[in-house]
């Protein structure tokens, strides 16, 4: 089915072989297409609902070993044409409440934001 051998599906750890242009993957190789309004990369663990990937082209499909739990994110290359792609994503995504709200985190960031000359006011994100 994923054209590997079973011994790359069995390894805790993958290497890959280099990597292809979006253009060169898939359909876009056929029609010599360049990317699409959108092109990025989603962690299908992430997906809370999965219609989202119906808007989506998926150019390549990578498992990624975390050393966490969960122990592998399986990560979809992707690009979209959907004008309101961004606003499906954000409704399709899991929100993820444990982190949110984290005051040392926060320091963090608004610490490197400062950094980048952001000012505290432009920094009202909501907790």
């Amino acid at each position: 089915m994923f054209q590997v051998t079973v011994d790359v599906l069995l390894k805790d750890e993958l290497s890959i072989n280099g990597t292809r242009e979006v253009n060169t993957c898939g359909n876009n190789a056929i029609r010599k297409e360049r990317a699409k309004l959108y092109e990025g990369a989603l962690i299908q663990e992430s997906i809370e609902d999965e219609n989202l990937l119906d808007y989506i082209r998926v150019h390549k499909i990578e498992l990624w070993n975390t050393g966490e739990v969960p122990k592998y994110w399986t990560v979809i290359f992707f690009t979209s044409d959907t004008p309101n792609f961004p606003e499906l994503a954000s409704r399709a995504l899991i929100a993820d409440h444990q982190k949110v709200g984290n005051p040392e985190e926060k320091a963090i960031v608004c610490h490197e934001c400062r950094m980048q000359g952001i000012l505290d006011n432009e920094m009202n994100w909501s907790e």
